[in-house]
């Protein structure tokens, strides 16, 4: 064609409410293009940087999805809880393996160091629990849809 692949479009849009008390976030993103691939690599889970500038969206090519998140932190409790999902399409297109689809919930609870009320909001997180359920399906050309769900739990702390 006459737009060669480099220059293919793509949409990110969203929108952050923040408060010291409380964060809402949503983000829609289209990573498709017709017949062509926008990229793929998921030797990059956050997606294609280069010294600090995003060249390609952790979806990949041939995706949709919307994202968001609540998150809480009571004024008087050091503490901090958060609600997401993620539901993200994957289109049959060039180079993948068939349609698929993704969608991802968590909740997460973290501490914040110290009693300090008035200034744990402000604070970076010292430990988070999270427990998310993931639920997918695919089907690969040729074959019969596929569906998996599964849970998984982590703890993560900072020192």
């Amino acid at each position: 064609g006459i737009i060669p692949q480099i220059s293919l479009p793509a949409s990110v849009a969203g929108v952050e409410l923040a408060s010291p008390v409380w964060d809402v976030a949503l983000e829609y993103a289209e990573t498709r293009s017709g017949d062509i691939l926008w990229y793929t690599n998921s030797g990059f889970p956050e997606g294609y940087s280069h010294e600090g500038w995003l060249l390609g969206h952790s979806l990949g090519g041939g995706a949709e999805a919307m994202t968001g998140q609540i998150r809480w932190r009571p004024i008087r409790w050091a503490v901090e809880t958060g609600l997401a999902f993620q539901h993200v399409t994957w289109e049959q297109s060039y180079g993948s393996q068939g349609p698929a689809e993704s969608q991802v919930w968590s909740l997460s609870v973290g501490g914040r160091p110290g009693l300090d009320h008035r200034l744990a909001a402000q604070s970076p997180l010292l430990w988070k629990v999270t427990a998310e359920f993931h639920q997918e399906t695919a089907q690969p050309a040729g074959e019969l849809e596929t569906r998996r769900d599964w849970w998984r739990i982590f703890l993560q702390w900072e020192i």
